[in-house]
């Protein structure tokens, strides 16, 4: 819910956000971030495809691919 408020209402194709936990070393899904307790690590992604609309970045391809992925340590449960 944070990050769809934080995009302000900005439609994007196939967008996915995931939160889970995740290993502290590789960043990989260990888990569902419910699980993680204090000093484990917490994940949120969000993947999608940008759709330029104006014509200064015509020489964009016609959907930017987009992937971003934040770790910190969980306060606990």
């Amino acid at each position: 819910t944070c990050v769809s408020n934080y995009m302000a209402g900005q439609t994007l194709n196939g967008l996915t956000i995931s939160v889970y936990e995740a290993d502290p070393t590789t960043g990989n899904n260990i888990g569902a971030w419910t699980a993680a307790s204090l000093t484990n690590c917490v994940a949120v992604e969000v993947t999608a495809t940008y759709s330029p609309m104006t014509p200064t970045f015509s020489m964009l391809p016609n959907g930017l691919p987009m992937h971003a992925k934040a770790i910190m340590y969980s306060e606990g449960n």
